[in-house]
């Protein structure tokens, strides 16, 4: 489908139609907005659109009309250059990005090149004498440049396990990292404890720093041999611990993604991608259950019974879905089951909770306890719905060639609105946050 295909759709009434088009299937933006800007305008008019036709009337669609909405679509149409995956053919697995937030912090799975991703740091995976002659390691010194050659030969050797610091040469970062994996004198390779010290040794490193955003490869899986699975369930564990932390400076981890002989991409992504859901979901509920005990002990001290009863069951769920998301990481494919699952009783019992407004909070610190355990009830609700959204995306990977069922590409367009919604939620707490601060 191109842009007169969409036109036609919307000339023919069609709008909401055209809106799921666009949403589900742009590629890349040539001119004017970035592709995420201009996706959320789509779906706030898609959402307006919605709330119309069930007859919901809100402060953001009651001086807006149908038919402006329409004409609006047509002029940022007209404004752009873009192209589509291929309308409902199944997505560019490449193309899709997976953002979760533990704490303040943003956790994301990409598919790029890392030698050309925008980063402070870049973690390289390499041998104990610093050879980098394949896989990742080789793509950075070819980046990098001679430099960067020079730089290694002052640490060699590095133990397995631990993590070697230089510039980045010419590439667009301070630093790299470089992960031991392979012990160059014994030939031991990295297992599961090398792993986890590489990625707690680069976090700590780039905290001392001061570093705000590290990047990571899939650590060993390339000459190290290691299996991405076991890379996968290790990295996203140890850095969703990490990010739990109240004393860290960074701001945003990412794990960047690129295919390997024999490893499918999309098999790489889709196991990357649900691994790191699964760890982010159990570390911000942790995180949630945490607080949640203190303002429990607030709600108590008010004399709150009603209130403490609601938290102690949010408590209470937020175990069981501990326990779930426990018992489903062997297979990783929690959020491929049914909605009835106890993480999703989990996102709306915290989506009941974030509802709640109690008024005879004492002083502005409590009332600054309550809004910051909203505020990580949230984004657990997010983390959930990024990986329910994962999952669509993958059962929509799958139609390759083939038209995308209309209820899918639906499901997919009314969960980016859910989403951005709870965004909007996100922004008032913290409005709200910063007027009890000042």
């Amino acid at each position: 489908m191109d842009k007169n295909q969409i036109k036609i759709l919307i000339a023919e009434g069609k709008t909401e139609s055209a809106l799921d088009e666009i949403i589900n299937n742009i590629q890349y933006i040539k001119n004017g907005d970035s592709k995420n800007d201009f996706i959320v305008q789509m779906s706030r008019f898609k959402r307006i659109m919605r709330d119309k036709r069930l007859g919901i009337d809100s402060s953001e669609n009651i001086n807006v009309s149908l038919n402006q909405i329409t004409v609006s679509v047509l002029d940022m149409l007209d404004d752009i250059e873009f192209q589509f995956n291929g309308s409902g053919k199944g997505p560019d697995p490449s193309d899709r990005k997976s953002r979760y937030r533990i704490n303040e912090m943003n956790f994301d799975v990409i598919y790029s090149d890392i030698t050309e991703v925008d980063s402070e740091v870049v973690v390289s995976s390499d041998d104990s004498h610093l050879t980098m002659s394949g896989g990742v390691s080789k793509a950075i010194r070819l980046k990098a440049g001679t430099q960067l050659v020079e730089e290694t030969k002052k640490h060699i050797p590095v133990k397995l396990g631990g993590v070697a610091v230089t510039s980045a040469g010419q590439m667009n970062a301070k630093y790299i990292f470089h992960g031991i994996t392979i012990d160059k004198d014994s030939g031991t390779h990295a297992n599961e404890q090398v792993v986890a010290s590489i990625v707690n040794n680069a976090l700590r490193l780039a905290d001392s720093l001061g570093i705000k955003k590290i990047t990571f490869p899939a650590l060993a899986t390339g000459s190290a041999n290691f299996a991405f699975e076991k890379a996968a369930k290790t990295m996203t564990h140890s850095i969703s611990d990490y990010l739990q932390k109240e004393d860290t400076q960074i701001e945003s981890v990412v794990l960047c993604l690129y295919s390997r002989e024999g490893k499918p991409t999309s098999d790489l992504k889709i196991f990357y991608e649900q691994a790191v859901g699964l760890a982010s979901i159990r570390a911000q509920s942790n995180k949630l259950d945490a607080l949640l005990g203190e303002f429990k002990d607030v709600l108590s001290k008010r004399g709150m019974n009603d209130l403490v009863t609601e938290v102690d069951d949010l408590k209470e769920r937020i175990l069981e879905s501990s326990v779930e998301i426990a018992s489903h990481e062997q297979d990783n494919d929690i959020f491929t089951d049914s909605d009835q699952s106890l993480v999703q009783e989990l996102s709306s019992k915290v989506n009941r909770f974030s509802l709640v407004a109690p008024t005879n909070l004492e002083n502005e610190q409590q009332e600054l306890i309550f809004t910051k355990t909203k505020l990580q009830g949230l984004y657990t609700i997010l983390n959930i719905k990024q990986s329910q959204l994962n999952g669509y995306q993958i059962k929509k990977a799958k139609y390759v060639g083939q038209t995308v069922p209309e209820e899918l590409t639906r499901a997919i367009a009314d969960l980016i609105i859910e989403m951005e919604d709870i965004q909007n939620q996100v922004k008032e707490i913290k409005k709200m946050q910063l007027q009890l601060i000042e």
